[in-house]
């Protein structure tokens, strides 16, 4: 065999050596983007299942009697029961939604058992209040400032 020969073979090993790393590392570059695009995914849905006022789309100020109507409506549709007979795909997105809205629910029922309506309400009257005491203390201010202005002139 010739010295052109080998040459040629050892171009065309290092030629598959570089095609071979060139498929390797697109492959790598691959499966990054997708474990970074579930990470994406599953932040997202721990996000959205973590505020329980957006998984039962109601606001966190409302009473309980409105979050259980919300609830029952929301479970009505998304029940696994109500798809049953339909491709598992759907089944396992059901039994998913439902697990999240009852645990929006229970979050919701725990916060609504430890607000009283007038904690809801406290930060409001608290407004007021300190709007009146200032309005209060001007008219005092002022008050003081025409008595004293009389007493020296």
């Amino acid at each position: 065999m010739g010295i052109i020969a080998r040459v040629r073979r050892r171009k065309k090993g290092e030629h598959l050596r570089q095609a071979e790393h060139e498929r390797w590392r697109h492959a790598e570059q691959e499966r990054e983007a997708e474990k970074h695009y579930q990470g994406q995914a599953e932040q997202a849905e721990q996000s959205e299942e973590s505020d329980w006022g957006t998984v039962l789309e109601v606001s966190p100020d409302t009473d309980a009697d409105e979050i259980r109507r919300a609830y029952r409506r929301k479970i009505r549709q998304y029940h696994p029961d109500r798809v049953s007979g339909v491709a598992p795909e759907f089944l396992e997105l059901a039994e998913r939604r439902t697990k999240a809205l009852n645990a929006a629910y229970s979050q919701a029922m725990r916060a609504q058992r430890g607000t009283h309506p007038l904690q809801r309400a406290w930060p409001p009257i608290m407004i007021g209040v300190m709007f009146v005491v200032e309005v209060v203390w001007i008219c005092f201010l002022v008050y003081l400032s025409i008595k004293f202005f009389r007493f020296y002139f």
